[in-house]
């Protein structure tokens, strides 16, 4: 199996890298619109293309909230991610109809902005997505629009990781679209939590919200080598790999670019920053890297790496 290579002339420390091509999935974006409006005379944001050709989920009314519901992407495309979301019971929490501001793209649909959802508690209601990549980064925008008096909103997370979010982001009312990134945890989940920012009356509002990144694994149409590291005084090399997802892998070195005589196969590894080491043989991570450490020698000689399944 010809995969990525690695080509090293020691006796300079000069690397060359040749990387198969490889299938890499390109940013994706799921818009939600929350809250249809159902029995206060709010829109639905369409299911067909909107005004700019995008497709978006329309979430949660006066009745029910949204449990595990599978979201398109802006292009109608279908992931694996669902959101699961609780505003509890009363007057506190739920959906309503407010017929918002203009707002900027792609918020500028009014069937997004005519309905939100609310709270008018300073406790959280929990917004659950699941099926995200394990450990890994999405970007996030939210917009709270609403004519009448009422609270800014404050956003927090309790499941996944955000620098940006820290204690809390404030949502403004009638401000500037708030934007952030999270990472999901290992299990591929982000909680944030909404609420008013401070008690008071006329609660909080969000209108919509957006995602922005990789929702399925991008798997490469052969292993690919990156970020490749060598000392040519002691020998110690390191490489990155991007492959098939929880997927074992190991590295052959050869004198020859066909690999006909291999002068080491597997190539002894030292250990891995990323993925897992089981004596010669790495295994990625859930989103298919990893990087390994290992120790090709100091000889003067010419040198081709590449990745195989063992």
């Amino acid at each position: 199996m010809k995969a990525a290579n690695v080509i090293i002339h020691r006796p300079l420390a000069i690397t060359f890298l040749l990387i198969t091509a490889a299938v890499l999935a390109d940013a994706e974006t799921i818009l939600i619109d929350w809250g249809d409006g159902s029995g206060t005379g709010g829109v639905s944001a369409p299911s067909f293309p909107a005004g700019d050709g995008k497709y978006w989920n329309s979430l949660g009314n006066n009745t029910a909230n949204p449990t595990n519901a599978a979201l398109i992407d802006s292009t109608n495309g279908s992931t694996p991610v669902t959101v699961t979301v609780s505003t509890g019971s009363g007057s506190v929490s739920g959906w309503g109809d407010f017929n918002g501001a203009a707002a900027p793209d792609p918020y500028d649909e009014f069937s997004v902005r005519d309905d939100a959802l609310f709270n008018g508690d300073t406790g959280a209601i929990p917004i659950t997505f699941s099926g995200l990549l394990a450990n890994t980064e999405y970007d996030f925008t939210m917009i709270s629009r609403r004519p009448a008096s009422g609270r800014d909103g404050k956003v927090t997370i309790t499941t996944g990781t955000s620098t940006d979010i820290g204690s809390g982001l404030v949502l403004v009312l009638n401000g500037d679209v708030l934007s952030f990134s999270a990472t999901s945890d290992a299990t591929g989940k982000i909680s944030l939590g909404f609420a008013e920012n401070t008690a008071g009356g006329g609660g909080a509002v969000m209108n919509g919200m957006t995602i922005t990144g990789d929702f399925t694994a991008s798997t490469p149409a052969a292993p690919q080598l990156s970020g490749f590291t060598y000392d040519p005084v002691t020998g110690n090399s390191e490489v990155s790999l991007k492959a098939a997802a929880n997927t074992d892998y190991k590295l052959v070195e050869a004198s020859d670019l066909d690999f006909a005589t291999p002068d080491q196969d597997p190539v002894t590894l030292l250990g891995a920053s990323i993925g897992t080491v089981n004596e010669n043989t790495i295994t990625t991570d859930g989103s298919g890297n990893a990087t390994v450490q290992f120790n090709l020698g100091t000889a003067n000689s010419a040198t081709f790496i590449r990745a195989e399944t063992p």
